[in-house]
């Protein structure tokens, strides 16, 4: 796999050259990041966030969480939060290469570790005996927002531990995770992409990978050089939220793959979410959705977060396999 700079003029591979493009803009989103963290500056790609929308949000969510505790039904909601579903889709591309047909990709999102005990176990299950070629995740894998949370990493070890993919794993950052989570993600074996292009070879075929840092809260200039990079052929966005899918289709990315929204987690009989916490109509917040030539992917998630149960809403393990049309 080779990274991409979406700064750099040239496509050719100078190791020394590049590896020093990519830690200066590590070091420049670093710096970004951590000044956004502690000054609770947050910025989405329509603007500032609307505090008091998320403040009755807040609100609203704790008040469902003491009438699930006083009715009772809260050991069925985490119950049902633990009952992951296994999903399998077949997405068929003009512009795939054919040594590419049958290419598996396994998507994990949202898993929150600490908030709901066990749920890393159950994700294990439904993915140690299963095979693909790639697996990437979409970002939030703590649910804490301020610091590194060791016990969801000491989790997230275990689930890259119990896999061992052709191409490795990839990952991006989502709104829960801090900045200080990179390296220790990194040191497990997954390569994080943060406003980073790479490209996976067949032969003498390619696809190229693009991930965002998180867009839904920490959105910058970064991001959408790192979408805009002239790149050919066919190409998929990983970021964590929705939020971006009219940047992807205006780019021409074949496939985008996000979470952040968790279907909802707590619906109304049919899957209907009261609540998708993203910028985007309610179409993109759940399942298969299309932009011009762009198809889309957003995961209900494996995890919970604000309350540790689901209801008309399973957690996802989502598998996807590509081929030529």
């Amino acid at each position: 796999m080779v990274i991409s700079e979406p700064q750099k003029k040239q496509q050719s591979w100078n190791p020394s050259k590049e590896t020093k493009l990519i830690l200066s803009r590590r070091e420049q989103w670093r710096a970004n990041r951590s000044q956004m963290e502690h000054s609770k500056i947050r910025v989405r790609l329509k603007g500032y966030l609307d505090v008091k929308k998320f403040n009755l949000f807040k609100f609203l969510v704790g008040i469902g969480g003491f009438f699930f505790k006083v009715l009772g039904i809260e050991p069925i909601g985490i119950k049902l939060a633990k009952d992951l579903e296994v999903t399998d889709h077949h997405l068929s591309y003009k512009n795939l290469p054919r040594a590419f047909d049958g290419y598996r990709i396994l998507h994990l999102t949202d898993l929150h570790l600490e908030k709901l005990p066990g749920i890393h176990h159950e994700i294990i299950k439904r993915i140690e005996n299963e095979k693909f070629d790639l697996l990437v995740f979409t970002g939030d894998y703590q649910d804490g927002y301020s610091e590194v949370v060791t016990e969801a990493m000491q989790m997230l070890r275990e689930i890259v531990d119990s896999v061992r993919p052709r191409d490795g794993i990839i990952g991006t950052l989502g709104n829960h995770d801090v900045h200080e989570l990179a390296p220790i993600i990194e040191a497990m074996g997954v390569q994080l992409l943060i406003n980073e292009s790479i490209r996976i070879d067949r032969g003498n075929e390619s696809i190229h990978i693009t991930g965002l840092d998180d867009v839904h809260y920490f959105y910058n200039e970064m991001s959408k050089q790192a979408m805009e990079f002239p790149i050919e052929g066919w190409k998929l966005a990983l970021v964590h939220s929705p939020e971006a899918y009219e940047m992807a289709a205006e780019n021409g990315y074949s496939l985008y793959l996000n979470g952040h929204t968790h279907g909802g987690q707590i619906c109304l009989p049919g899957r209907i979410p009261v609540f998708t916490h993203s910028d985007v109509p309610r179409k993109y917040a759940s399942g298969i959705w299309k932009k011009d030539q762009l198809i889309g992917y957003s995961n209900r998630g494996a995890g919970t977060t604000t309350l540790p149960m689901r209801f008309f809403c399973p957690g996802e393990v989502a598998f996807f396999t590509l081929h030529c049309e």
